[in-house]
Order: C-alpha cells, then sequence, then structure tokens
C-alpha cells in the first residue's frame, strides 16, 4: 500500500505550540482569554465609549472610572479587565495605568489601533458597550494633559481648570481632543481593555483610494489645478488611476464629481472611508472613518482641506469656494473643513469662514 501523499496530511490541532497553516497562533494550550484563543485566533483588548454620561460628582475619582467602565463591560458581556480612559495627579499616568496592553478593537471587531496616543487611528471608537452607536455628541473625557485638567483630582466642579473633552467620531487627536470643558461638564468615558498584548490587524478592503492631499494648496487656476495636486499625489506614491479633488463650485456638487454608484473609497492603509459609494453624496452624513491619511500613508492631525460646501450633495457658491477657486485674494472666503473628523459637519465645514489667503490648507483626493 502507498503512503498517503504529503497533500493529504492533515495538519496539527490548534494548542499543539506549532503555528500551522490557517492559525493565527498557536500558545500550546486550548484555553481563551490568554491573547491566543482556543481555536487559535489572537485576542485583542476591546474599546467602547459608555453609553450613559458621567459628571466629576458622580464620577468617584479613577477608581470609580474603572468601576464604572467594568459594569458597563459586563453589560456589554464583555470579558476581561476594563479600565477608564482617566488618570489624576497623586496617582500613575494615564501611560502607566495600561502597563503593556497594546491592540485594541471596538466591540464590532474593527480594529482601533495599537497605541492609544498613537496617530494612527483606523476606525473611530464611537460604539458603546453594545456595540451601538453614540455619535459625536456628548463628548467623552479625553487625555489628561496639564496638571490643573482633572478638577482637582475628580473631586469639584469650581475648580478653574480644563479638562479634554473628546469626540467619540474622530480620528488621530480629535477622538480625544475636541475642546477643552469646564468641570461641571457631562461626559461620557473611553474604556479601554488591558489584557492583551497583540498589534491589530488591517485587512484591506478592495476599492477605489482616497487620500488627503501631501501639500497645501491655495487656491487659483480653477478646479483644474486642484485635481493636478491629487494626480500628481498619485503618481508619486506610485497610485494607479485617476484622481479629482472633492470640491464643490458655483455650479456642481462635491459628490457629483464622482460616480457614487461604483465601489466605495479606500484610504490607503485598507481602511474604508464610506461603506457604500452613495454614502458618499448624503447630507448630513458621515465618513466610515476619517480621512486624514496621506497617498504616502502619513497621517494629518488638526489640518483643514479645501471643501467649498459642508454638504457633499450640494453645490457651493462663489463666497464658499474662494471664487469658483480661481482666488487666493484675503478679502474672499471658502468653505472648509477639518481631516481628523469622520461627521461632514467638520470633516466638510459649515460655512465659508476661511480666507482664500490662508496657508496650510489641503484636498481631499479620490479616484474617479
Amino acid at each position: 500500500m502507498s503512503s498517503p501523499s504529503a497533500s493529504s496530511t492533515p495538519p496539527d490541532p490548534c494548542g499543539t505550540g506549532q503555528l500551522d497553516p490557517g492559525e493565527e497562533c498557536d500558545d500550546g494550550n486550548s484555553i481563551d482569554a490568554d491573547g491566543c484563543s482556543a481555536t487559535c485566533k489572537l485576542e485583542f483588548n476591546v474599546l467602547f465609549v459608555t453609553s450613559t454620561l458621567y459628571t466629576v460628582p458622580s464620577l468617584g475619582g479613577v477608581s470609580g472610572a474603572d468601576a464604572a467602565c467594568q459594569s458597563h463591560a459586563a453589560a456589554g458581556n464583555l470579558r476581561g479587565n476594563f479600565i477608564a480612559f482617566i488618570a489624576d495627579n497623586a496617582g500613575p499616568s494615564l501611560r502607566d495605568r495600561f502597563g503593556d496592553a497594546l491592540g485594541w478593537v471596538r466591540t464590532d471587531s474593527k480594529p482601533f489601533g495599537d497605541d492609544f496616543i498613537s496617530d494612527h487611528v483606523l476606525y473611530p471608537p464611537e460604539l458603546d458597550e453594545s456595540g451601538s452607536a453614540v455619535g459625536a455628541t456628548p463628548s467623552a473625557l479625553g487625555e489628561v494633559t496639564l496638571p490643573d485638567s482633572t478638577c482637582s483630582d475628580w473631586t469639584s466642579t469650581t475648580s478653574t481648570g480644563l479638562i479634554a473633552m473628546g469626540d467619540p467620531t474622530g480620528g488621530y487627536q480629535g477622538w480625544q481632543f475636541d475642546f477643552f470643558g469646564t468641570c461641571t461638564a457631562s461626559f461620557r468615558l473611553y474604556c479601554f481593555q488591558k489584557d492583551f498584548h497583540n498589534p491589530v490587524r488591517v485587512v484591506p478592503v478592495a476599492g477605489r483610494t482616497a487620500f488627503v492631499s501631501e501639500t497645501a494648496w491655495l487656491p487659483s487656476g480653477c478646479i483644474a489645478a486642484a485635481d493636478a495636486v491629487c494626480q500628481d499625489d498619485a503618481q508619486n506614491s506610485g497610485l494607479p488611476g485617476t484622481y479629482r479633488a472633492f470640491l464643490a463650485t458655483s455650479t456642481a456638487s462635491a459628490s457629483s464629481r464622482f460616480d457614487t454608484s461604483g465601489a466605495p473609497w479606500v484610504r490607503v492603509d485598507g481602511i474604508p472611508i464610506t461603506s457604500l459609494a452613495s454614502d458618499l453624496g448624503r447630507s448630513n452624513g458621515r465618513f466610515a472613518a476619517s480621512l486624514q491619511v496621506t497617498a504616502s500613508g502619513s497621517i494629518r492631525g488638526n489640518d483643514t482641506a479645501w471643501t467649498g460646501s459642508g454638504d457633499p450633495s450640494a453645490r457651493g457658491t462663489l463666497a464658499t469656494t474662494c471664487n469658483d477657486w480661481e482666488s487666493s485674494a484675503s478679502s474672499d472666503n471658502g468653505t472648509s473643513g477639518t481631516v481628523q473628523y469622520s461627521v461632514f459637519s467638520k470633516a466638510l465645514g459649515s460655512g465659508p469662514a476661511t480666507t482664500c489667503a490662508g496657508s496650510g490648507i489641503y484636498l481631499y483626493c479620490l479616484q474617479l
């Protein structure tokens, strides 16, 4: 009788300590919650935003915030050790409170990022413990940055200090630092599990490419000049295809310049900015993730991008498009949005408040 071929030899079972095809890990046991599951899949820390609001008096300090996160995790059937994104001036720093924990996913398993202070936020942390989206407001408690930004170590509403407030739908910087609030504010808590040390994995999504420009653009030469900036960035980074700037004019909306019945748009890091291409034309809509990654993969923070209209499906006016992108005069204005946010009201802007002579304003670039 002939020996069985190598291709018919079954792989070693999970739990042998040997990494076999189809296994993400194999730590030699069949135990969950140790970083490698009983089915040889990597386990990641979970991040969520609390579904309820808190105030400084109701918080109970750092320990009370941690207890609140653990309670919310239990209510959402989330196992593990959870702590709040909070610190005070008497105890360990925020970073020290996380120990060597690394790699977080949301409650829908979509990756948030590896390091909570990293500039590379994949999906915004906007889901609560049950998986529901909480929206941009009310805000969540952001990172402690100054000695007086803890409301007297979370004991006083009369403290003159200011606390960082984050936008749960924000990307880099925005999810932590949207604005500074007073000690009388109400806020959600960000809750982080701290059990595992596994870098998250991104499975790239197929689609058309989208990025924010590498360089700022001073309006001149009409919209064709903006398109040329996007095309140059794509070619310099080896991205195939034809690209246009996501800009409105006085005669056309930004979304009308693109086929919104085709494939969705995806950042160069593999994260889609739209679930469906048609999402790009929705009034009062949002991106699935902030469009703040350049063609080369760099991350932009609190930067702005020209749009011409806060509504992607609405035309601009001469007063909101720097005279149809011909003028860089300080007497003319154009609408711009902030790239670190995903909701259109912030990402695309809400008014013609930016002077056309303003420097440091970028472009959103989308593949046709």
